[in-house]
């Protein structure tokens, strides 16, 4: 089960659809605040194996929801993703302790390619 968190409606739904299509079950989350409350209200959290979390979003960031997470499932593994620049998001601390990272926009087979080497330690391809 991956959490996504995304406050683009077309992005968010554009990732889901993909996730879905290869077998993942996707909650939505429309910004970061949705994104913790989700994941407490889940019944059984520790189904969610995968955060997907945009940088920038409203109420809480990316990093922020990362952190709030963390500190219930320390285990959970996490994908950034932002439209800015690597170098932009590495100087703002977001994958400072070596957080996976993908910039927007990407392929399909890019972003299904990250998923499964975060799951499953080594990508598809």
């Amino acid at each position: 089960m991956i959490l996504l968190a995304e406050d683009d409606d077309n992005v968010r739904e554009g990732v889901k659809e993909i996730l879905e299509s290869e077998g993942y079950e996707v909650i939505e989350a429309v910004d970061g605040e949705d994104a913790v409350n989700k994941f407490i209200k889940k019944d059984d959290m520790t189904k969610i194996r995968l955060l997907i979390l945009d940088v920038g979003m409203p109420k809480k960031n990316g990093r922020e929801v990362y952190d709030l997470i963390r500190k219930m499932r320390p285990e959970v593994k996490v994908l950034f993703t932002s439209g800015h620049e690597s170098a932009v998001i590495e100087r703002k601390g977001v994958t400072a302790n070596g957080e996976h990272f993908i910039i927007k926009p990407f392929s399909p087979p890019s972003l299904l390619n990250k998923v499964h080497e975060i799951l499953h330690m080594h990508p598809i391809l």
